[in-house]
Formats: C-alpha cells, structure tokens, sequence
C-alpha cells in the first residue's frame, strides 16, 4: 500500500496501462515505495543483502513474476508505461512532481550497494529508471576547477559554462561528511526542485591502499562514470535528470564535501 501522499498520481497514470506496461509500472512504484522506506546508508547498517542481490529486490521481484515471462525490453516500457509523467512540466507547475519523487526512489531500491542489478527484471526496471529521468530532465556532469568556487557569481559563470545552461543561485547548502568505513549514498536522481548539484571537495583523507571513494553517474546505455575529486576540485551535474550515487568509503577514508544547489533560470 502505498502512502496516501502518492496514490492519486499513481492512479492516475496506472488506469492509462494495461498488461505488461501496468505490471512495470507496477513494479517501479513498489520499488519507490521500498526505497523511500530503507534508513540512510552507514557503516553500520549495510542494506545488501546476500552477495549479488538485495532484500528489497526480492520483494520487488515477487510482486512481478507475470511480468518477468513477458520478455518486454526495457525501452519499449520506458516510453509506454511511463508516457503520462514524460514530458517536462510547464513553467511554475508540475503536476506529477510526487509521482516522480516515488518513481526516482526507485533507483534506491533496485541497487542499494551501487551496483547495476544482474538479474533480468530488475535490469529492465533499473533501465527504465536511468532513461527515463534522463529524458525528464538533462543530465550533464561535468569537472569545475575548484578556484572558481569562491565567489557565488564565478560558481554560477562556471557552472552555466560547463553544462551549457543558463544558471543562478539557489540558496540551499549543505555539508555531506563520510566518516565511517561503508559510509556511502544509494542511486537516486534528486528532487526535481533544483536543476543542478555542485559537490566541492574540502578534503579527503584517502585510504592507505587502493584508491578512494568516488562520485557514480549512471548513464542510460548502461554505462557508470566514477567522477573521482581531489581537495579544492568539483563537479556539478544535472542531479534531477541524473541517477547518481557515491561509492562505499574504505578503511581509513574521510571526505568532506559542500553540497551547493543551482536553479536554471
């Protein structure tokens, strides 16, 4: 059952569907629903599972047997099953904004160890997810040199010149500190409030072996980009558009790194 906030837009959208493209929107929501419920990652709270699989696939792929003999690829269903929530909204309105919250919490669900699922259901749907959000919203990144980052106004020249956007500010920051061993962030697209994220690494104490932890962009051909950053270097990246995560922390690791939203104007 989904919480009441998301069931009018779900239904909404689900009366259009019929047969295989219901049961993978079907699926999707059902994977929204677990993602949004799953506790932050920490080094502590590990939410993979057994090797190769997680709890909440499982439930994900229960509830979708009949459409796992279908066969459907995931493109087709892309663009049938999610039609209704497909084109970008108006200036100043978005009808469907919770529909696609719950829809980009599904990327949580599909891969909460950061690793593109294997198994053909879940495949199909973790496509679907990657595409769809970047055919909702652009989802360039880009490297920054970090010097710029000093001033608001050569952040927001730097940021508008390397996505080729036309940006300004908007006035929401945050610190994200990894500390712990296993410390990482699951794949997500961001709330579709802001249209781009810059990250700026302030420091990292990497690991004694081996290379660090990085920045993941997962790409809609299957592909995943590591965007690694060394202290006084960013990336700013479309975040509403893109699916992104960041990679475990290893033994000894620290980071610390400024989240700086930015509107497109």
């Amino acid at each position: 059952m989904l919480p009441p906030q998301f069931r009018q837009q779900v239904n909404d959208v689900r009366v259009t569907l019929d047969g295989r493209e219901r049961r993978l929107f079907d699926l999707l929501c059902v994977a929204g629903h677990l993602g949004r419920s799953l506790p932050m990652p920490s080094a502590t709270a590990d939410q993979r599972g057994r090797k190769g699989s997680a709890p909440q696939a499982d439930a994900c792929r229960r509830t979708n047997a009949k459409w796992h003999r279908t066969r459907v690829g995931g493109d087709e269903c892309s663009r049938r099953a999610l039609s209704n929530s497909q084109a970008p909204p108006a200036p100043g309105k978005d009808d469907y904004r919770l529909l696609r919250v719950l829809l980009g919490n599904a990327s949580i669900a599909l891969a909460p160890d950061c690793h593109v699922p294997t198994d053909p259901i879940l495949l199909v749907a973790w496509k679907t997810i990657v595409a769809l959000f970047a055919r909702l919203y652009r989802s360039a990144i880009r490297p920054l040199g970090g010097r710029m980052l000093a001033v608001d106004r050569r952040l927001m020249k730097a940021v508008g010149k390397a996505l080729g956007l036309a940006v300004e500010p908007g006035y929401e920051a945050r610190y994200n500190f990894y500390a712990r061993q296993g410390d990482y962030f699951w794949p997500h697209p961001d709330d579709p409030e802001y249209a781009v994220n810059v990250l700026v690494c302030l420091d990292h104490k990497r690991p004694a072996t081996g290379t660090g932890s990085a920045p993941l962009a997962y790409r809609p051909d299957g592909s995943v980009e590591r965007c690694e950053l060394t202290p006084g270097n960013a990336i700013a990246f479309e975040a509403r558009g893109l699916v992104h995560a960041r990679e475990p922390m290893r033994r000894g690791e620290r980071m610390t790194m400024p989240s700086i939203n930015v509107n497109a104007i």
